[in-house]
């Protein structure tokens, strides 16, 4: 690992992956043995070494295979239908995939926050397009090399094209180097003292969140993806991981078992880096925290994301899709969304006080073992060579004050909830009175005084 000093400046590096200059040897004759992938029988069981309360397969489907011959109706039947149609698969593909998203990429589609004058949420973190590479399962698999990948960036895309990509390709091996390390990284936390933290969250909430059932539209939309294609970008793991761990106050042990169970690219070592850094418990920490409802204003401003995937929400207007609870009551019956009715309530209300719990919990464990918190509220760990490594921390757990919640994501102000004084009144026949008042309020407004 590269020790970096503070105030030390990054140098700009052309090329991030070394060039291979060896001869390389001889290839295999041929490819060793194996069973074909019917004959491993996944698809008539749960699979061996998964949990078992955890269903791989439809049982429905099943018996209408093993007793009439037939599969029934593929997109009621077939748990696996939206992965069909959105995955090719093989080697032809991948090259596919890769030189459609150069195109997009020479295009300017995976650029950066603030780039584009007229797309502040920066083109890669869009959910509503498909502007990420998704390239991740053929990389997994061994369908595309990563120094091929990356020689072709070199070849059809200008450095700073190039850049943001090439970096997360790079990360790959970043995580197989930590995993080789850390080898029990994937049940274990890398900082030790935190596997001593609590978790005040519920296995109810869990699986809501594994559902897609939280009542919050932009993270029950990302989960309902996960489950029918097996995929997600980067960015919406993000707002998802974090959800679980600061809001939910779930354990990453638990985030990490479910990604692993339905991500067609899941990676154990990448898998496990990521929720790591999530869980404040890995190398690495994420200075920020993703807000579900602004979040989803920023990466899928029209709504088109949440209605592709939760359809019970399509009637919805745009500046109520990422937070239908805020809608007039005549505009929720209108779009056919009443709570709990149609749509989920809210597994929590007041997420700066879900915050609070969270981030309690984090500093209890800090004060409790003040050997692994160093002077700057920066962390150590203590290395078998008897060196120690220090760790990066997130700005509000620093200060090791459980009250002083920072890092928040801000409102789109014309869409605000501040801006309405919605959500103030709870109930049907509150919400209706609150309506109607406005109504009557604004009609007399224009006639003025008597």
């Amino acid at each position: 690992w590269e020790v970096k000093q503070k105030g030390q400046t990054k140098e700009r590096l052309e090329d991030p992956v070394p060039t291979v200059t060896c001869k390389l040897g001889t290839p295999p004759a041929g490819w060793p043995s194996s069973l074909d992938l019917l004959d491993l029988g996944f698809g008539r069981t749960a699979g061996r070494k998964m949990p078992p309360n955890f269903r791989q397969f439809n049982e429905k489907r099943q018996r209408l295979l093993e007793v009439n011959g037939t599969v029934g109706e593929p997109r009621e039947d077939d748990w696996a239908f939206e992965m069909h149609r959105f995955w090719k698969v093989g080697e032809h593909a991948a090259m596919e995939r890769l030189e459609e998203w150069l195109k997009d990429a020479a295009w300017g589609c995976y650029f950066p926050p603030g780039l584009h004058p007229r797309d502040k949420a920066g083109g890669r973190f869009r959910a509503d397009k498909n502007w990420t590479a998704i390239l991740s399962p053929y990389l997994r698999f061994g369908d595309l090399s990563p120094r091929y990948v990356c020689a072709r960036c070199r070849q059809a895309l200008p450095y700073e094209l190039r850049r943001l990509f090439t970096k997360r390709v790079v990360w790959r091996d970043k995580a197989y180097a930590q995993l080789y390390r850390w080898p029990q990284s994937h049940t274990v936390s890398i900082r030790p003292h935190y596997e001593h933290q609590q978790w005040s969250g519920t296995r109810l909430a869990l699986k809501r969140w594994q559902r897609g059932e939280t009542g919050f539209p932009l993270v029950d939309a990302a989960m309902r993806q996960l489950w029918k294609v097996g995929w997600m970008c980067n960015h919406l793991r993000h707002v998802t991981a974090q959800f679980l761990i600061e809001h939910l106050d779930c354990s990453w042990k638990y985030g990490f078992a479910w990604y692993d169970y339905t991500l067609v690219d899941t990676d154990v070592a990448i898998n496990s880096m990521m929720w790591q850094m999530g869980g404040h418990s890995g190398i690495g920490a994420w200075n920020f925290v993703m807000h579900p409802v602004f979040a989803g204003k920023k990466v899928d401003p029209e709504g088109h994301f949440v209605r592709r995937w939760m359809p019970e929400l399509r009637h919805l207007p745009v500046e109520y899709i990422h937070c239908p609870w805020e809608a007039p009551m005549g505009t929720r019956i209108a779009a056919n969304v009443l709570i709990n009715g149609v749509y989920w309530q809210r597994v929590i209300e007041d997420l700066i006080a879900a915050r609070k719990i969270h981030q309690f919990n984090v500093i209890d464990v800090r004060k409790r073992f003040p050997q692994f918190v160093d002077k700057d509220g920066s962390e150590i760990i203590f290395l078998d060579n008897g060196r120690t490594l220090r760790m990066e921390v997130r700005d509000d757990i620093r200060e090791n004050d459980e009250n002083k919640i920072t890092l928040m994501m801000t409102a789109d102000d014309p869409r605000s909830a501040l801006r309405r004084s919605m959500g103030s009144t709870k109930g049907v026949q509150g919400t209706l009175i609150y309506d109607e008042t406005k109504r009557f309020e604004a009609m007399y407004d224009t006639m003025g005084d008597f």
